[in-house]
């Protein structure tokens, strides 16, 4: 059983104490219930500045639903596929050794011209490549499947009146929210890849990246200091997601409390600053004490710690798991800030020299509330870290994954029917995660 001084509620303890605690998780959040949610800590918290990327206008909408209406076509949907999808040679080769020209239809690259064609040229170019594909049942039968996943892919966009965006989109959105911003106002800001979320808050003069995903996503894909002027960053070489699931839910939720209250923890919790680190400039950030509540990286949440001390000897952290022990030295934020101080004098850089003395002055005090918000939050946190095939799992975290689904009648539907285990009940209201 749980035992903590903390007063989790009936359900969370339910929870946390049952069998269901220790499965691995099923699925992640979609996009159309991450929207859901998001709605929800507006009605519940007044937090009415998170967005998320690829929010498609009234145009767009109709383009895409042209595009579907033509995918069900039978005369069309194998050339509205191609247009975005494959390449064909100017000289196409079909039955019987008979070699056509299909040149006049297609770009320098071999993709099909997306220009509007004649009816007749749609259906010519529809044949030509349903030809290409029935020379086995197995081979249409694929394409035909590819086709019913792309309409049901713009389908989504449709009903979410989102899209994904590529890297350098999110890029262009991001300055393009950035450049209409007030000096005083921040933005939360949600992108997602094929399966994977991230999350942004966006000011004026400067974007925080919340969390890293050392190991998550490709490097080309990643967001990093090279793509804006001012991105600050955690410090902490290790990310707080060791699951697959859970990456949707640990933005909202890192959003949901440094946002709310009037970002009352993003600008008394946080720390971001600048400093020189070996002649590098770095911008830094650091979450807020609670947030690494949600973590499911204990040697993540060490590094954190570490960083955090008011020493300027480097700290040691050990993390021991699965019988192997791991070992690392850390230098504090306060060395940072005082070896940064000598390199800003010596390059003559009087705004970091300035920033970073006056960072120095008052770190004692910030890192003490830190650090006792840290401990407070961390002997809860540690008490709902469980060892699940290998690997350990922050059933905290992953309550509130779960029952942001709940709500949305994706992990609990028909509980009571499935699951006699535990059972979740949460009054007249909508549950608050």
């Amino acid at each position: 059983m749980l035992a903590t001084n903390k007063k989790f509620s009936k359900n969370k303890l339910n929870y946390l104490n049952s069998e269901e605690a220790k499965k691995k998780p099923e699925e992640a959040l979609s996009m159309s219930n991450v929207l859901k949610v998001i709605e929800d800590y507006k009605k519940k918290y007044g937090i009415d500045n998170i967005i998320v990327s690829g929010r498609l206008s009234d145009e767009n909408i109709q383009t895409l639903k042209d595009i579907c209406l033509k995918l069900d076509g039978e005369s069309t949907k194998y050339v509205t596929y191609f247009q975005w999808h494959h390449f064909l040679s100017p000289s196409t080769e079909i039955f019987g050794g008979k070699t056509i020209s299909v040149k006049q239809f297609l770009n320098d690259d071999g993709r099909i011209k997306s220009s509007d064609f004649s009816v007749s040229d749609l259906s010519y170019l529809n044949s030509i490549i349903l030809r290409l594909h029935d020379a086995t049942t197995e081979k249409l039968a694929k394409l035909n499947k590819a086709i019913d996943k792309y309409k049901e892919k713009l389908t989504q966009y449709i009903e979410n009146k989102h899209r994904r965006l590529k890297k350098d989109q999110v890029i262009q959105e991001v300055l393009k929210i950035q450049e209409q911003l007030d000096e005083n106002k921040s933005i939360g800001y949600l992108f997602h890849y094929e399966a994977h979320f991230e999350a942004l808050v966006i000011k004026k003069r400067h974007i925080i990246k919340l969390i890293e995903w050392p190991k998550v996503i490709k490097e080309k894909e990643k967001i990093t200091s090279s793509d804006f002027q001012a991105l600050y960053h955690p410090l902490a070489s290790e990310g707080p997601q060791t699951g697959h699931f859970e990456c949707a839910a640990l933005c909202l939720l890192y959003l949901k409390k440094l946002l709310s209250n009037n970002e009352k923890q993003l600008k008394e919790s946080t720390v971001f600053f600048r400093c020189y680190i070996k002649d590098n400039l770095r911008y830094i950030f650091v979450p807020s004490a609670e947030t690494l509540s949600y973590s499911q990286n204990l040697f993540y949440n060490q590094e954190t710690e570490a960083f955090m001390q008011n020493q300027s000897e480097e700290v040691e952290v050990v993390y021991k798991y699965n019988n192997r022990t791991s070992v690392k030295h850390i230098k504090p934020i306060k060395a940072l800030l005082e070896d940064s101080i000598e390199i800003a004098k010596r390059k003559n850089d009087q705004a970091i020299l300035k920033e970073n003395q006056e960072l120095l002055s008052k770190w004692p005090e910030f890192s003490k509330k830190w650090l006792l918000e840290y401990r407070l939050h961390a002997r809860v946190r540690d008490e709902i870290f469980i060892q699940v095939d290998r690997r350990m799992k922050n059933v905290y975290l992953e309550y509130h994954a779960k029952k942001m689904n709940e709500m949305l009648n994706l992990f609990f539907k028909n509980t009571n029917e499935k699951n006699q285990q535990i059972t979740l009940t949460y009054g007249s209201s909508s549950p608050s995660f």
